[in-house]
């Protein structure tokens, strides 16, 4: 599971509170920074070999020029300032008494199967990782871009496929297609709350092919509208749409005990006309800032209240 996401401010406070200092920034939330060499994390599991005698070599490299001459390259995450490749770097200059590293990190919010995808892709340039423990990384790699970018055999993977055959082994003659998606912790909470109001049911599930077009399409009309890329993003706003739809509170908004608008007016829809007058006099509203989007029902209370108080 990804951390939950910080905002790029957010994660240079972060480091300004560890005493890291930005250099540069090279965009895409790639940044070059000097970082207290006490501050880095290592990896709980990392491939990479080095012998005694190469270590020493290093280490007096980084003795006679003081510094490093290739940067390591790290992340922030909720555990700190994570090596992805570089470790015997930093303990080389750990050992010859470098106070700060110049280090590449990236502040781009990456999940734990992506770290460990590019611990391995970075680690593959050059030396030697031990096998066994590099099918212990590769154990950590759950998303199938993430497998790509490691560039590892598929036999690394043979755990995680087994998984996902499983999943989509189905004992009926359809052509069907398996679909995943990734959601922060706030959005699976609200899909959660969306299946069990509706209809309590694992998430694993079927659908027809029809069925799927028209939830594809439906959402690339919500990304095109909120204007978000994430496929996780899009079907929250659906399901957050879907929630308030049958009078629920999507996650982390105020909790209000609500009734739909068909339970008192006793009907579900209304003349076409009528709607479009009662839609103009939203707009009007929304645009004045008498009311907010979403927040509609407002105007039917204002209008109510100034009706009871006119009689």
């Amino acid at each position: 599971m990804a951390d939950e996401r910080r905002t790029m401010e957010q994660s240079k406070e972060i480091l300004k509170q560890k005493g890291v200092e930005i250099l540069a920034d090279l965009g895409t939330g790639l940044f070059v920074a000097l970082v207290p060499v006490n501050e880095f994390r290592e990896q709980d599991i990392n491939a990479r070999i080095m012998d005694d005698a190469k270590f020493k070599r290093l280490v007096a490299n980084i003795e006679k020029r003081g510094t490093l001459e290739s940067l390591p390259y790290c992340t922030l995450t909720d555990r700190g300032i994570e090596i992805v490749s570089g470790h015997h770097r930093i303990k080389a200059s750990r050992a010859a008494g470098i106070e700060k590293v110049p280090t590449l990190v990236d502040l781009s919010n990456l999940s734990r199967s992506q770290i460990a995808a590019k611990q391995i892709a970075h680690n593959a340039l050059a030396g030697v990782d031990d096998e066994h423990t590099l099918k212990e990384i590769a154990k950590l790699i759950t998303d199938v871009d993430d497998m790509l970018e490691s560039a590892l055999d598929k036999d690394f993977f043979k755990e995680q496929v087994a998984q996902i055959e499983k999943l989509s082994t189905m004992a009926v003659d359809i052509n069907w297609k398996t679909v995943e998606f990734l959601f922060l912790n706030h959005q699976i909470a609200d899909l959660n709350k969306l299946v069990d109001k509706v209809a309590p049911a694992d998430t694993v599930g079927v659908a027809s092919m029809e069925q799927f077009k028209s939830f594809v399409d439906a959402l690339e009309k919500v990304k095109k509208f909120n204007n978000v890329k994430a496929v996780g993003t899009a079907i929250n706003l659906m399901v957050k749409s879907a929630l308030e739809s049958i009078g629920e509170t999507p996650e982390g908004e105020e909790k209000m005990d609500c009734v739909t608008i068909g339970s008192i007016i006793g009907q579900s829809a209304i003349p076409k006309e009528s709607a479009a007058t009662i839609k103009k006099a939203f707009d009007d509203l929304i645009g004045k800032g008498i009311i907010e989007k979403k927040q509609e029902w407002r105007a039917l209370e204002m209008w109510a209240a100034e009706y009871l108080a006119g009689k």
